[in-house]
């Protein structure tokens, strides 16, 4: 045994969690809102009155602010369909050479798949038919004849 005292092992520190902004700030969002009904729940007829008069205040302004974005952004998007469809036309007029380059091209396509199956496949099907016949006749040639009554 060494001579030294030994200590005993140390459990590895564990690191502490924090919480994070984003659910401290929704924990106070949750405590506000479930605070505030109650806390109403307590407050006199009159000063209740003048909250709700407050409230309505707030709620037209904010109606009005939330119709003016919605105006704004509807005029954005009729401006942005109206440069879409005035660079689309603009496509359009300059595309049709490239549609008519296209339509050569498919024919040339057509055409040279036409002359592959003439000159290629169909040789190729005719050969394999060929030795297909030619290797059945052979398997029956050397097979022999079979008898009628059946496998012996």
């Amino acid at each position: 045994m060494s001579e030294g005292t030994s200590s005993p092992p140390t459990a590895p520190k564990q690191k502490e969690r924090k919480a994070s902004p984003f659910l401290r700030i929704g924990l106070v969002i949750i405590g506000l809102a479930l605070a505030v009904p109650v806390g109403l729940a307590f407050v006199p007829r009159a000063t209740m009155a003048h909250i709700r008069d407050i409230a309505v205040v707030l709620l037209v302004i904010l109606l009005f602010f939330s119709l003016l974005l919605l105006l704004f952004l509807l005029g954005a998007l009729i401006v942005a369909v109206r440069t879409l469809r005035a660079r689309l036309d603009e496509v359009l007029q300059r595309g049709g050479a490239v549609v008519e380059e296209f339509r050569g091209t498919a024919a040339t396509v057509k055409g040279t798949a036409g002359f592959i199956g003439e000159r290629i496949s169909s040789p190729l099907i005719r050969l394999s038919a060929w030795a297909d016949g030619f290797g059945q006749g052979v398997r029956t040639f050397f097979r022999g004849k079979r008898s009628s009554g059946g496998p012996s």
